[in-house]
C-alpha cells in the first residue's frame, strides 16, 4: 500500500498527516485515529467537533454547515464538468498530433483507453485508417471501468 505525507490547513491550523493512498472521486482528507491519537484530539460526538491543542492554542474543527455542503458540492460538480471538457479537448488535440505524426511518416504508437463511447466522440475528419484500426481492436478494452472502491468481501479490517 502506498502512503504519502499530506500537508493541510483548516483556517489558521496547519499540519501534515500520513495518509494511505486510495482512489476516490472526491478529494476529502479523512483524519483517522492515528491523527487523533498523535494530536490528543477530543471528539464531541453530538456536535461532531474535534478539539485539541496546537502550538499553544486550542483548535476546534467543526463540520461544514448545510449551505457550505451545497456550495462544496456545486464547486465539485463544476470542476468535474471542466475536467470532462478538458478531456474532450485533449481527444481533439491528440487527433491533431496523430495526423501530424502520420503525415511526417514517423513511427506511431497509440494507447487508447476507451471510456464509454470515446470512439464515437472522435471528430468527423479523424483519419479512417486509424479509426478502422481502433474499431478492429475494440474488444481488447473493457466496456466499463470500475467505479470507486471494490465491493465489500469476507473479513474487513
Amino acid at each position: 500500500m502506498k502512503q504519502v505525507v499530506v500537508p493541510f490547513s483548516i483556517g489558521n491550523y496547519k499540519d501534515e498527516v500520513l495518509c494511505d493512498v486510495v482512489s476516490m472521486d472526491a478529494t476529502h482528507l479523512l483524519l483517522g485515529r492515528p491523527w487523533q491519537y498523535d494530536n490528543r484530539a477530543m471528539h464531541d460526538g453530538f456536535t461532531n467537533r474535534y478539539s485539541f491543542m496546537h502550538a499553544g492554542k486550542k483548535i476546534t474543527l467543526a463540520p461544514l454547515t448545510p449551505s457550505q455542503v451545497i456550495e462544496d458540492q456545486t464547486s465539485l460538480k463544476k470542476s468535474k464538468e471542466v475536467a470532462k471538457e478538458k478531456k474532450k479537448m485533449s481527444v481533439y488535440a491528440s487527433s491533431r498530433e496523430i495526423r501530424k505524426c502520420l503525415s511526417s511518416h514517423q513511427s506511431l504508437f497509440i494507447l487508447v483507453f476507451k471510456d464509454h463511447c470515446l470512439l464515437a466522440e472522435l471528430p468527423a475528419d479523424f483519419p479512417a485508417s486509424i479509426l478502422s484500426l481502433l474499431q478492429e481492436f475494440e474488444d481488447v478494452f473493457p466496456k466499463e471501468t470500475a467505479k470507486g472502491l471494490p465491493p465489500l468481501r469476507g473479513i474487513e479490517h
